[in-house]
């Protein structure tokens, strides 16, 4: 008998919860009825795509919704009004005579069109007599809805004490003031959510919820939660991504350019459960710090938009993090990078140096070039330790003079995978004198920061300023110099290198200048930038002309380069011999092409070698047919007939074709396209093994690179329906043990990977089946 009164009571009290301020605002029940059995007719049905309405609790028969005679009741207005049309307010609109459910709470205003509610006044929604609709009990979408340039008010409602529970009498339920977005999308655009003008007020503010009213109402597939352009008095005492009253798998998409919550998102429900997965893009003015992941079970995926920057920020629970473009992050102190994959895009900077235990599960993904990458700060206390894979090319430690950190000596920066095909790069200007080596040990492969010792081999000169025409002295002319180490590769000389090189520049009269006489000299002077390595040339008296020579060498080598620069103060024009017309002969059309899934982020591509002299290829990809194809490689050798295309997304389909081309009097000449070819990048596919026990199956699998994880399915039989049985969310688990089997049954298999991109799933294929007899 206790516990039936414990539950009476508990079901009393989620009920009071939405119990209203003023019970002589509730419709009676009969009259509820009765309206309802009104036959409401517009008597001047508007045709245009615009509704107006006024009052809202008026009679259910006045108005037209024009203009002129707008609706008088919110319940006529929003039966009548189309999908795709504009509801203005004229001036506050109220619904405080809400139907009650058996329970004696509240039913929400349901709103089952796709509309627009909107002031039709066009005052500032922040005016004291702006647009407003003022609301007394929840609402809940049954469409997509925006609310734009309006007051909505939500009041909170005061629990009564119903059925003499005196105990909670007069206390405020705030979370009564909830939209539900219920699996549809809901648009908050320039919204003042202040309820009355008490500064007292100021807190009571609605609440956002992905679900429903209790089960009120059609659940949709995704909910969408838009908060944009907001106002100064645009706030909201939370978003729960999930349910109040029920457990809830649906996904909830939640995009936030504004600092309209206390710092954070509860990706959950309030009580109940989401296995849902959850996206939330935060812009440039959002203020969240952290996510809620209590009642969440779903993945978490968060962007931060384009140009944003986020300090202090709470990772922590998070499967996903994308940097868009120039957008800045960074960690809260001590906190732990408790995340799966990372993405990080064009000049956007992830800044890790006040975080704990760098542990990344997942991948973390790059760009596809050095000039397009994006920057990952760490400490010279820290490693980031990479599960996965390295992808792409991301920064270290320096995208400019503000996000940079120092580089120490033989420290370990990162270690991931031993098959990442992506890489770190350093600032050869900034970390001059350190260089990032890459080494393979056991199953990683480790980036360590170490002290260069480059062994110098030659110079090149660059190909600029050959020729000075009109020389300007307010101009400098910079002059690049390649300095190249025994192992070929480009460096430039720090501290007492600089001590094994001379340079010089000899002018057109014979006077030769070093670094420090050319200071003085009145026609002409060059100055050595340590830092870049190019030589600034400058001419001081506009009206020199001649041949000068620069000069560089190498003292410990013995080696010299020079670079000629004629200088005029008009174009010399030289009579060019005549050439005999030659036929060009261009390369054949590449032939045979082929493109196949290589992994799950990368293509291989193969084709004939081209029989009459080529000396190369070209290699182009499009993301459709017949859409825009850029140059994705030039191979420079003729016996090299295959390319292999990175950093993908799965299961984007990628077109290709290729041309081969020959070089005449240094310049290309170009045979026609292929045929057009195309793949996609696909998860491999894996092989099962099954045993089993008593009355279990446990079912083994290969790995798959590049996974995010796995989902299990089995059937009665070989042919039958195979219904989901688990799936695996941690890419190292490779096992699932199916129990309370019946012995002497025999049970079908199979296993399939999948993999997150872009917030979507895609998948591998299935495995081959296998079957077990259980014992």
């Amino acid at each position: 008998m206790k516990i039936k009164t414990i539950k009476q009571n508990l079901s009393l009290l989620l009920s009071c919860v939405l119990i209203l301020t003023n019970v002589a605002n509730t419709y009676a029940l009969s009259s509820i009825r009765a309206d309802k059995n009104i036959n409401i007719t517009a008597r001047e049905t508007s045709q245009a795509n615009v509704v107006y309405l006024k009052n809202g609790e008026g009679s259910l028969t006045l108005g037209n919704g024009t203009v002129n005679n707008p609706y008088q009741n919110i319940r006529t207005a929003l039966k009548n009004i189309k999908n795709g049309q504009t509801l203005k307010l004229v001036g506050t609109v109220s619904y405080t005579k809400y139907e009650v459910d058996n329970e004696k709470a509240p039913l929400p205003l349901m709103i089952n069109k796709n509309i627009t509610i909107e002031g039709a006044s066009g005052k500032l929604p922040t005016d004291v007599d702006a647009d407003g609709l003022v609301v007394r009990a929840p609402i809940q979408l049954g469409a997509n809805v925006t609310f734009k340039n309006i007051k909505l008010q939500l009041v909170p409602q005061v629990v009564l004490g119903a059925g003499g529970r005196q105990n909670i009498l007069g206390a405020q339920s705030p979370m009564a003031a909830t939209i539900f977005a219920a699996g549809n999308t809901l648009t908050l655009d320039n919204v003042n959510t202040k309820v009355g003008t008490n500064s007292l007020q100021d807190k009571d503010r609605p609440y956002i919820s992905g679900g429903t009213y209790k089960n009120n109402g059609i659940l949709g597939e995704k909910s969408v939660i838009n908060i944009i352009n907001p106002n100064s008095q645009t706030k909201f005492a939370a978003i729960y991504a999930g349910d109040y009253w029920n457990d809830r798998n649906i996904d909830v998409e939640i995009n936030l350019n504004s600092s309209v919550l206390n710092n954070k998102i509860y990706t959950g429900g309030f009580s109940k459960k989401l296995t849902g997965n959850v996206s939330v893009r935060l812009g440039d003015k959002s203020n969240i710090y952290s996510f809620d992941k209590t009642n969440h079970s779903g993945n978490l995926n968060v962007t931060v938009d384009k140009d944003s920057y986020m300090d202090n920020l709470d990772i922590n629970g998070i499967d996903e993090l994308t940097l868009d473009e120039n957008a800045k992050v960074i960690l809260k102190k001590g906190s732990d990078l408790n995340i799966k994959n990372i993405n990080i895009k064009k000049d956007s900077v992830l800044d890790l140096r006040k975080g704990n235990n760098l542990n990344l599960k997942g991948n973390l993904t790059g760009a596809n070039n050095v000039n397009n990458a994006g920057c990952v700060l760490i400490a010279s206390t820290q490693t980031l330790n990479i599960s996965n894979e390295v992808i792409g090319i991301t920064k270290l430690n320096h995208l400019n003079t503000i996000y940079s950190q120092v580089v120490a000596n033989n420290h370990q920066y990162v270690k991931a995978n031993k098959s990442s095909n992506g890489d770190f790069v350093l600032d050869n200007i900034v970390h001059r004198g350190y260089i990032l080596e890459k080494n393979i040990s056991g199953n990683n492969k480790i980036w360590t920061v170490v002290k260069g010792n480059n062994i110098f081999k030659d110079f090149i000169w660059g190909n600029e300023y050959n020729e000075i025409i009109k020389p300007s002295k307010y101009k400098d002319y910079d002059i690049s110099l390649s300095f190249i180490n025994d192992k070929g590769a480009n460096y430039i000389p720090y501290n007492q290198d600089w001590d094994d090189f001379e340079f010089t520049l000899k002018k057109a009269d014979g006077t030769i200048l070093d670094e420090y006489s050319a200071l003085d000299d009145m026609d002409i002077c060059f100055i050595v930038n340590y830092l870049s390595g190019e030589i600034t040339l400058n001419i001081l008296n506009e009206n020199y002309e001649g041949t000068v020579r620069l000069s560089v060498k190498n003292k410990v080598a013995n080696k010299s380069a020079i670079k000629d620069i004629i200088i005029s103060k008009e174009k010399i024009v030289e009579p060019k011999p005549e050439i005999p017309n030659k036929p060009e002969e261009k390369p054949n059309k590449v032939s045979g092409i082929k493109a196949t899934s290589n992994s799950y982020n990368s293509i291989k591509l193969t084709w004939n070698k081209t029989v009459n002299g080529a000396n190369g290829y070209a290699v182009y990809r499009s993301t459709s047919k017949d859409g825009k194809y850029t140059l994705r490689k030039t191979i420079t050798s003729k016996n090299t007939i295959e390319f292999t295309d990175t950093g993908l997304d799965t299961n984007t389909t990628y077109y290709y074709k290729v041309r081969a081309y020959r070089m005449i009097a240094d310049q290309k000449k170009y045979g026609s396209y292929s045929e057009i070819v195309c793949a996609k990048p696909v998860l491999s596919k894996t092989t099962i093994t099954v045993s089993s026990k008593s009355k279990k199956a446990t079912i083994k699998w290969n790995k798959v690179l590049g996974a995010s994880g796995y989902k299990v399915y089995s059937a009665t039989s070989s042919n039958g329906t195979y219904s989901l049985k688990k799936t695996i969310t941690s890419i190292n688990t490779l096992s699932y043990t199916n129990t309370n089997l019946v012995s002497g049954k025999t049970y079908y298999y199979k296993v399939r990977a999948y993999r997150n991109v872009n917030g979507k799933v895609v998948y591998g294929p299935y495995s081959a089946v296998k079957s077990k007899k259980i014992k």
